[in-house]
């Protein structure tokens, strides 16, 4: 069988916002590896919340303190691009580099699940 990841989540401008759905174009046929992918979008979707959905605005040294957390995990990108990408392995351990489309000033993900109808195979982040 052939695993695939699934992810919702809403996007837009000043103007308004929409849900948006969509699947990742990587595949896995090892559901471990699927599962550790999952596993990685949600981490790296609560590093970028941590750094950005902070009120009062974080300090510099909140900032470096979450930053440095973050460089030892297997999906960080090193520069700008770690707070909006990530890296995902596939089957065989290799990196793919993703660009992250539910992090963004107006973007919120909202759930993201490996698509076989098993509820352990999901989060979400709605609250």
């Amino acid at each position: 069988m052939t695993y695939r990841i699934r992810y919702s989540y809403s996007t837009g401008n000043s103007f308004g916002v929409h849900d948006e759905e969509s699947v990742l174009e990587l595949t896995w046929e090892n559901k471990n590896a699927a599962r550790r992918a999952l596993a990685d979008i949600k981490e790296h979707y609560e590093y970028y919340r941590a750094l950005h959905q902070t009120y009062p605005r974080l300090t510099k040294k909140e900032r470096e303190v979450i930053e440095i957390a973050a460089r030892s995990k297997s999906w960080f990108i090193d520069g700008y691009l770690s707070e909006y990408s990530l890296i995902i392995k596939s089957d065989s351990g290799r990196d793919f580099q993703f660009s992250a489309p539910w992090c963004g000033f107006f973007e919120r993900l909202y759930e993201c699940q490996i698509i076989d109808d098993d509820p352990r195979d999901s989060f979400s982040m709605r609250r």
